[in-house]
């Protein structure tokens, strides 16, 4: 499995939203890197990580483009609420057995999904963040 990497394109110019996504992509490639070694115990722990992460990003998020006047608000939460489901019941499902867990095809989901929701999703409320920048800065340390 390749790993991915951070690229400007991928970038919002939101920082931290930015900082969030970088962390993400750090977690799928440990995703990526425990999974070679095939010890379960540190996957579980990295995909609990991953899990957990994936949540707060979103939270994070949402507030940002709710006090930003996001437009899609509604249907961007909807696709977060779609991925937070897959991502954490597929850990549940891993903690349970990890032998019923693909982890390869888990690790090219994850793989697919970041930069493509990045890219299709975050990008169409960047504009909107950006002419808030002000309003960010207020409360980005309290999110």
């Amino acid at each position: 499995m390749i790993k991915i990497e951070w690229d400007d394109y991928l970038a919002t110019g939101i920082d931290v939203i930015d900082m969030d996504h970088k962390i993400l992509l750090g977690l799928i490639n440990q995703v990526f890197d425990v999974g070679v070694e095939k010890d379960d115990a540190k996957l579980t722990l990295i995909l609990e990580s991953l899990a957990d992460y994936v949540d707060e990003h979103f939270k994070r998020e949402e507030i940002l483009m709710q006090i930003c006047g996001y437009k899609n608000l509604e249907e961007h939460k909807e696709k977060h609420r779609k991925i937070t489901e897959t991502v954490q019941g597929l850990f549940k499902i891993y903690q349970t057995n990890p032998a019923l867990v693909n982890i390869d095809g888990f690790q090219t989901f994850l793989a697919d999904w970041l930069p493509t929701h990045i890219l299709n999703e975050d990008h169409g409320y960047k504009d909107t963040l950006l002419a808030n920048r002000d309003l960010i800065e207020m409360v980005k340390d309290r999110i």
